[in-house]
C-alpha cells in the first residue's frame, strides 16, 4: 500500500467529548489560546474535458487533500469548474464566483489550488482575489506548485507574473489553434470536433443511415415541405438527433444551412471548398439556401408551424395590411368557422390593420386552387416548372448583390434623415435601387420555378395533389406562381360551387398578382 494514498478517502472523525471547549479556540493548560485549524476551500479547474469524466479535476482535488493534511488545514468546501476556460472573458465560472462569495462572507478562512493558472488567467480575476486578501490579511492561501501567500508584496508580485505568463500562453495557444484551423480550411479539411449528423466518424464520408436522411430533408424542403412538417415526419418515423432528442423546426433549419452539407467549409466568413463527400450537389445546395432565404424574408427568421395555407400572401384591399388566419363565430348559436381577416388595431396580431375585410377560408382556398390549376393548364406555365436551371446561374452571387442593395437602401434613407441627401436625390437613388432589386427578384424567381418539383405521380393531377399533399407543398406551389393576393370588400353574396357544395362567395373580390 502506498502511504500517500492512505488518507485520500478518509473523512474527519467527529468525537463527542464533554470536556472540549465549544468556543472557536482550545485552551492549553497554561491558559493560552491555541488557534484551531483553518477552515479552507479547495479550488480545481480544467479547460477541456473531452471525455466528460472529470478525471483531471479529480486528480487536482486528490493533491489538494494531501496538501491540506500536510499543513493541518481542514477542507470544508470543494469548488470545481470542470471543462471551463479561465482565459475566455465571456465564460462565467460558477464555482469561482462561489469561492469569492464564501471568502468575503467568512464562510472559509482561505483556499488552496493546484496552480495559480487553475485559478486565473486574466489579470482582472486575480485582482478580485487580491482585493479580498487586502481586506482580510488573515486569509490563508497556497498552491501545490509553490505560491504560498497573497498577503505580501512579494507574493502578489509573483502571482501577477505567473498570471501574465499563463495569459500569454493561452493567447499563443489560441492564435496557434486559429492558424491551424485556417490551414485546415485552406486544405479543404473539415472542422475538428464531434462528427456532424449525416457523416461517419472520419467526417469525410457519409454515414450510410444518416446521410440519406439529411438528403431527404433537403429534397422535401425543396418540394415545399415546411421545417415543422419535416420534423413531424422524422418524429413519426422514430428518427431522432444524435443526442436522442427529437427533431424540431429550428434544428431542421440549422441543418439545412450548414455549409459542410454542400461540401463547403466556412472559416470566419470565408468559404473554402471541402474535400469530403457532400450531401447535396452545388445546384441543390444553392437552391436550398435560396429557398431558406425566401422563407426568412417572407415569414421571419424563426421557423413557425403554420395552419393556414394562404397566410403571408393575402393583402387587405382597404388598408394594404396582411390578412391573418383565425376563427370566427358569426353569432352565439353558430359554430366557429375559419377565416382570413384584416385584424383591427385593437387585436393582438402581428399585422394590425383596419379590420374591414373578412373572407371564409374554405371558399377562398378552393378558388385559389382552381385558379392555379387553370393557370397551369391554359397558360403553358407548367412547362416553366421543373425546367432546367441553366439559364439562371450564380444564385449565391444574386443573393449577395440583393443584400448589398438592401443595405444601400437603408444607408440612403439614413442620409436623407440626417439631411445630407435632398429629397429628390433620395427618391431618385431609391427608385434605381428598387429597380435593381426587382430585376434580381425576377431572376431568383426564375431559378425558384426551375428548382421547384411538382412531384406528381403517374396520372395524378395538380388538383388531386393539392388535396392530398401537405400544407408546405401547397404553399410552395403558391409561392412559385403568385406574388400576392388582394382581397377587396364586397356586399355581394353570389352562390359559389365548392366541389358540389353551394356556398356564398364572391370571386370578383379576389385580385391575384401572378409572377408568371
Amino acid at each position: 500500500m502506498r502511504w500517500d494514498n492512505l488518507f485520500d478517502d478518509m473523512t474527519p472523525l467527529h468525537i463527542a467529548i464533554d470536556s472540549i471547549d465549544p468556543t472557536p479556540h482550545n485552551h492549553a493548560q497554561n491558559g493560552t489560546k491555541i488557534p484551531m485549524r483553518p477552515r479552507i476551500g479547495a479550488y480545481a479547474r480544467i479547460s477541456l474535458d473531452a471525455a466528460g469524466e472529470a478525471l483531471g479535476v479529480a486528480r487536482q482535488h486528490k493533491a489538494l487533500r494531501r496538501m491540506a493534511l500536510k499543513n493541518d488545514w481542514e477542507i470544508v468546501a470543494n469548488y470545481t469548474d470542470n471543462n471551463l476556460s479561465a482565459f475566455k472573458r465571456n465564460v462565467v465560472r460558477p464555482e469561482f464566483e462561489r469561492l469569492l462569495r464564501d471568502l468575503e462572507s467568512g464562510l472559509i478562512d482561505g483556499f488552496i489550488t493546484y496552480d495559480l493558472d487553475r485559478l486565473a488567467r486574466q489579470q482582472s480575476d486575480l485582482d478580485r482575489v487580491i482585493k479580498l486578501y487586502d481586506a482580510k490579511p488573515s486569509l490563508v492561501f497556497s498552491s501545490v506548485t509553490g505560491i504560498s501567500n497573497l498577503n505580501t508584496p512579494t507574493g502578489i508580485l509573483i502571482a501577477n507574473i505567473m498570471v501574465t505568463v499563463a495569459n500569454n500562453s493561452s493567447r499563443v495557444g489560441s492564435d496557434r489553434g486559429k492558424f491551424q484551423e485556417l490551414q485546415r480550411a485552406e486544405m479543404g479539411k473539415p472542422k475538428k470536433g464531434p462528427r456532424p449528423f449525416g457523416y461517419a466518424a472520419d467526417q469525410m464520408t457519409l454515414d450510410p443511415t444518416e446521410g440519406p436522411i439529411v438528403r431527404r430533408m433537403g429534397m422535401e424542403f425543396l418540394s415545399g415541405s415546411s421545417y415543422g412538417e419535416i420534423a413531424d415526419a422524422l418524429h413519426s418515423a422514430n428518427i431522432n438527433m444524435r443526442s436522442g432528442k427529437r427533431w424540431y423546426a429550428e434544428g431542421i433549419q440549422i441543418l439545412l444551412t450548414r455549409p459542410r452539407n454542400g461540401g463547403l467549409r466556412d472559416f470566419r466568413g470565408q468559404i473554402y471548398k471541402g474535400t469530403w463527400t457532400p450531401i447535396f450537389t452545388p445546384n441543390e445546395w444553392e437552391s436550398i439556401q435560396h429557398a431558406v432565404k425566401r422563407r426568412r424574408e417572407r415569414f421571419g427568421i424563426v421557423p413557425v408551424y403554420r395552419k393556414y395555407v394562404l397566410t403571408g400572401y393575402l393583402l387587405c384591399g382597404k388598408c394594404g395590411s396582411y390578412l391573418s388566419g383565425m376563427t370566427k363565430r358569426d353569432s352565439k348559436d353558430r359554430p366557429l368557422r375559419t377565416t382570413y381577416q384584416c385584424a383591427s388595431s385593437t387585436a393582438s396580431y402581428r399585422h394590425q390593420g383596419c379590420g374591414g375585410v373578412c373572407v371564409g377560408s374554405g371558399s377562398l382556398e378552393h378558388f385559389i386552387r382552381e385558379a392555379i390549376c387553370y393557370r397551369l393548364d391554359t397558360e403553358g406555365v407548367s412547362s416553366m416548372i421543373s425546367a432546367a436551371a441553366q439559364e439562371t446561374t450564380g444564385v449565391q452571387a444574386l443573393i449577395l448583390e440583393r443584400d448589398r442593395l438592401l443595405a444601400r437602401r437603408v444607408s440612403i434613407r439614413e442620409d436623407y434623415a440626417d439631411g445630407t441627401l435632398s429629397k429628390s436625390d433620395f427618391v431618385s437613388a431609391r427608385d434605381r435601387i428598387d429597380g435593381h432589386i426587382t430585376r434580381i427578384d425576377r431572376e431568383l424567381d426564375a431559378h425558384h420555378r426551375s428548382s421547384f418539383k411538382l412531384g406528381l405521380h403517374a396520372g395524378e393531377s395538380v388538383r388531386e395533389a393539392w388535396n392530398t399533399r401537405p400544407l408546405g407543398w401547397r404553399r410552395a406551389l403558391i409561392d412559385t406562381l403568385i406574388d400576392s393576393i388582394t382581397i377587396n370588400g364586397s356586399r355581394k353574396l353570389p352562390i359559389y360551387d365548392l366541389d358540389g357544395e353551394k356556398v356564398r362567395f364572391d370571386p370578383n373580390r379576389v385580385d391575384i398578382s401572378w409572377k408568371v
